[in-house]
């Protein structure tokens, strides 16, 4: 590897546990959102130069002034460094001036900016607009999207989330269709296709958090559970080792390799989902997918597809393991990068 990396991450853990296969090496270091490294008095005084509220009525000055604490070089070899940038940092930029800081200090470097979700998520921490990611594209050496729709329509380069996996094999004893996820307007849908599949035959649990409706009495169903907030991606992953089949829907344009594809994907499992492109280019087996009819329609899913145990060789769950794990994504960047 030419780089030593800095992922430059944020304080939510899933993004630790997605790239939890790199995070023991020597060349990667890993920053847990930019309040990280802070304790007791400093936190509470960085906590109020930064807080929304105060920030949108009046723009407090001087946060450049944090850039120093940030980060600190922690590798034992020279070699050059590529700071991967998650959202926060790129919205932190624009009022800390951090990432030309870095450019100063360290002028070998390389910036990549990974947008782990869609383009209109990432905005500004004040003012709430969608960041620029023109100018981004001419500041930094490279931009990644995990969405193949906007990596054509911007330009960047298209790579979905990596993944690493937290837990062993199952043999889907818990269940046979697993679906997890916030509520985002699909209630309605996920009821539908709960009773469908239930009406088949099939043992499903359905794992639902931030729901919109407060009146959940006609929503009740022995398999699904309303979470109060979302299941920690350890358990999730759990889940998903025990089931058979799991459930996509989608609640955005949103075309391309989501979580839980590569969830799929990663532990062999099968899948429902409402995307018709999955069924094409992704690694699929075309006996292990079964895609949505119009208006959710489960015709085409029948009871043995959700219930039977696919029969996938250690070795080519071990290449898909390969293939969606951070170390891959890095070895990439390492061989794009000049």
């Amino acid at each position: 590897m030419k780089y030593n990396y800095v992922l430059l991450s944020t304080d939510w853990d899933v993004y630790r546990q997605f790239y939890s296969d790199v995070l023991h090496r020597e060349d990667v270091c890993y920053v847990a959102g930019p309040q990280a490294r802070k304790r007791g008095l400093e936190k509470l005084l960085y906590r109020a130069h930064f807080n929304k509220k105060l920030n949108r009525l009046v723009q407090l000055p001087f946060k450049g002034l944090w850039n120093r604490s940030y980060f600190t070089n922690p590798f034992k070899d020279d070699k050059p460094l590529c700071f991967v940038l998650f959202r926060d940092w790129v919205s932190l930029d624009a009022y800390t001036g951090y990432i030309s800081w870095l450019k100063n200090r360290y002028p070998n470097a390389r910036f990549v900016w990974f947008l782990h979700d869609l383009m209109a998520t990432h905005v500004d921490f004040y003012t709430g607009r969608i960041l620029d990611i023109d100018r981004y594209k001419r500041d930094l050496d490279l931009v990644v999207t995990c969405n193949p729709a906007e990596a054509a329509k911007y330009q960047l380069f298209y790579h979905s989330v990596p993944i690493s996996k937290l837990c062993g094999d199952g043999n889907g004893d818990r269940c046979d269709v697993l679906f997890i996820g916030k509520d985002k307007g699909r209630l309605e849908r996920l009821l539908r296709i709960y009773d469908a599949l239930t009406l088949k035959g099939a043992r499903c649990r359905f794992f639902i958090s931030e729901v919109a409706d407060p009146d959940l009495a006609g929503s009740r169903r022995e398999g699904i559970t309303f979470l109060d907030r979302p299941m920690s991606y350890k358990d999730c992953q759990s889940w998903v080792s025990g089931s058979k089949c799991l459930l996509e829907l989608r609640h955005d344009p949103a075309s391309g390799q989501t979580m839980r594809v590569s969830e799929a994907l990663l532990f062999g499992k099968k899948l429902i989902t409402d995307n018709p492109v999955l069924a094409d280019g992704t690694g699929f087996d075309p006996q292990l997918i079964r895609v949505l009819g119009p208006g959710d329609d489960t015709e085409r899913i029948d009871l043995p597809f959700m219930t039977a145990v696919p029969d996938i060789p250690p070795h080519t769950r071990e290449d898909v393991r390969r293939r969606l794990s951070p170390a891959t994504f890095l070895e990439e960047l390492d061989a794009i990068l000049p």
